[in-house]
């Protein structure tokens, strides 16, 4: 079985009535298909949703994950049916979805538009049906190796960068920021802030990079925030994954992991038929432009790029 939205609007109505038999009120439904359903979506997901108690039902701490996000998935498809009538993109404005991480810094120059609006989403497939649904115009997406993004067919998409380098974060004073670059198997005893599981694959990447350098990480905290992950890099002695984007600060260090262990592509896609469709020629070495300026203001970056240039 396959999650379907029906059953995001069922995990919803159990969480929002308290019961099961007020969520088949409000659905509509009898309560022994309700229940029904929500046994198969616990089977599928492999974890209870509910903790069934004698006035109702209590989600477990992973269902308050799975409410959490069915909540924001059910919510941006009433948004998308809400606005999808008639939405028109003011002249030369541009909006354009990135994953976290994803900087947009001078994109406005380089593309020649006068105004940028940037909307962030950690879902690769949600930035994708924004862009279907026409509430975004251009999209820049990750795809990590082996999880390969297959786009809708009205999307037009090109490679934007063949090979991204993840880096660490680490704190400053940490002898390990002391060389130009960290193994992995180095940081076998460290402590992890990771980002939340979501549908790029990054999570199952960097699982199996760190199990071939011979350890199991430990994640202690889960966040795509990484103004929050850099809080317990600098002041727990943390570390974490960071884009090569990312800068060096007084208390916290960017370094290359050596061998490449972890990487991925950048995507950039806009619809066949959108308002940038005109420009399909144009945009990809304007885009090629932005990312090689951005790439190289960056030191530790500009660095690593610089090692594979010789």
């Amino acid at each position: 079985m396959q999650l379907e939205l029906r059953h995001l609007r069922v995990v919803l109505a159990v969480a929002e009535s308290g019961s099961i038999s007020r969520a088949a009120q409000r659905l509509g439904l009898p309560q022994p298909s309700v229940t029904a359903q929500l046994a198969r979506i616990e089977r599928e997901l492999g974890a209870q949703l509910f903790a069934r108690t004698a006035t109702g039902a209590v989600p477990t701490p992973f269902g308050r994950y799975v409410v959490d996000r069915a909540r924001a998935v059910l919510g941006e498809l009433d948004r998308l049916n809400r606005g999808r009538q008639g939405s028109v993109v003011a002249p030369r404005q541009l909006r354009i979805g990135v994953a976290p991480g994803l900087p947009l810094a001078g994109i406005e120059v380089s593309l020649g538009v006068g105004d940028v609006t940037s909307y962030s989403d950690p879902s690769t497939h949600a930035l994708a049906q924004l862009v279907r649904a026409g509430q975004l115009d251009l999209v820049l997406l990750r795809e990590y190796p082996g999880h390969e993004f297959v786009a809708p067919p009205e999307l037009t998409t090109r490679v934007l960068v063949p090979a991204e380098p993840m880096f660490v974060g680490l704190p400053a004073d940490d002898p390990l920021a002391a060389g130009e670059e960290v193994a992995l198997a180095d940081l076998a005893g460290a402590q992890w802030v990771a980002s939340p599981p979501d549908d790029s694959g990054l999570q199952a990447l960097f699982r199996a990079a760190c199990a071939a350098a011979g350890f199991s990480p430990r994640i202690r905290h889960q966040t795509s925030d990484s103004v929050f992950a850099k809080e317990f890099i600098t002041r727990s002695g943390y570390v974490s994954l960071a884009s090569p984007l990312s800068w060096d600060g007084p208390r916290h260090a960017i370094r290359p992991l050596a061998g490449t262990p972890i990487w991925r592509r950048l995507v950039v896609g806009w619809r066949a038929d959108g308002p940038l469709a005109h420009r399909a020629d144009d945009l990809a070495p304007r885009l090629d432009r932005w990312y090689h300026d951005l790439a190289v203001s960056r030191p530790r970056y500009a660095a690593w790029l610089s090692a594979r240039e010789h």
